[in-house]
């Protein structure tokens, strides 16, 4: 009886390390697909978006510190998007200062019996504010470029509420890449000795970040089709880290946003043998951290439709779903367009 019950529980342990190396691998086989789809669709982002406006900054005493500012640009894009996409933003009545920026990834469970959420984001923008350089007789405008990567993730644990609705808190963290290029602001400045302006004349930062995320999420699927809302919160305190800690450059990203997405099939209408769904999805985030006031930036609301093809019985293995929607971005004084494009497996 002893040698039965020892060797039934060594089946069981054996049992319970091979369900949990399974889960891993499918959580990692599927983090890989989704970075290379995630590479092919920051190469179609970058042919198609165009950029355009932001506002200007000021040199002069008792100004905000320039690295700090940049940091704080950078807040739009570490913090993880639902409508992850491209975006150009204009200021409205203005055609100049550019601000594009960029962010794409998205999250799984490591399956449906582990309620471990994993999150990835990759983020990058283009910054073009004019600096107007204070001085006693006169003032001078010279443009700056803000140039600038980022990673976020996430790990996360859902806690079922009902059949539809769950709660998710997330921990977040972040690195990224500021790099700052103005040859003309060189001379503007060389006669004042700071390490935050050698940041804003061909300088470059490194960035790291922490916080993390609340989350409410509602899914309801059915053959006339599916519904999501997600309610998020995101908390990241960003500093500058590594060889450039000495700039000592902080900021801090808030982010509160509400998002919904319909898919709908349309009809009869089939492609690849599948039917094909429309996509309808609207989102509103408030900006209430330090990205928000540097971008004059209080809100932005997206609305936005497209289509959703099922490409389970094609070749393309990886990807069960590929969708593509259009957005209109508009806010207090901005407006814009992006395009997001996204695939489930």
């Amino acid at each position: 009886m002893t040698e039965h019950f020892d060797g039934e529980m060594a089946l069981r342990m054996r049992t319970i390390k091979i369900t949990i190396s399974t889960a891993l691998g499918l959580a990692f086989n599927c983090l890989i697909k989704r970075v290379f789809c995630c590479f092919v669709v920051l190469a179609v982002w970058m042919c198609l978006a165009s950029p355009s406006g932001a506002q200007n900054i000021r040199i002069g005493d008792g100004g905000s510190r320039f690295a700090d500012q940049a940091l704080a640009t950078f807040g739009l894009v570490a913090v993880p998007n639902e409508t992850a996409s491209a975006l150009s933003l204009k200021k409205n009545g203005s055609d100049e200062n550019a601000f594009f920026a960029g962010q794409f990834g998205g999250g799984f469970r490591v399956s449906p019996s582990i309620p471990i959420y994993l999150e990835g984001y990759l983020g990058f923008q283009r910054y073009d504010p004019l600096l107007i350089v204070e001085r006693p007789t006169a003032s001078q405008v010279a443009p700056v470029q803000w140039n600038g990567v980022s990673a976020t993730g996430g790990v996360g644990y859902d806690f079922r509420l009902t059949d539809h609705w769950s709660f998710r808190p997330i921990a977040n963290l972040s690195l990224g890449h500021i790099a700052s290029d103005s040859s003309i602001l060189a001379g503007l400045v060389s006669r004042r000795a700071d390490d935050d302006l050698d940041f804003l004349v061909d300088g470059s930062m490194s960035t790291g970040g922490y916080g993390g995320s609340l989350l409410l999420n509602y899914e309801k699927k059915s053959r006339n089709g599916d519904i999501d809302v997600r309610i998020r919160h995101t908390h990241l305190e960003l500093q500058s880290i590594f060889g450039d800690a000495d700039l000592n450059a902080q900021a801090t990203a808030v982010s509160t946003s509400l998002w919904t997405r319909a898919r709908i099939p349309i009809g009869n209408w089939q492609m690849l043998g599948k039917p094909v769904r429309s996509v309808w999805e609207a989102s509103i985030t408030d900006y209430s951290g330090d990205q928000g006031k540097v971008l004059d930036i209080d809100w932005l609301a997206r609305l936005g439709t497209g289509l959703e093809l099922d490409t389970s019985g094609t070749k393309i293995g990886i990807v069960s779903r590929a969708r593509a929607v259009v957005y209109y971005v508009f806010g207090e004084d901005y407006n814009g367009v992006a395009l997001g494009l996204g695939v489930s497996f």
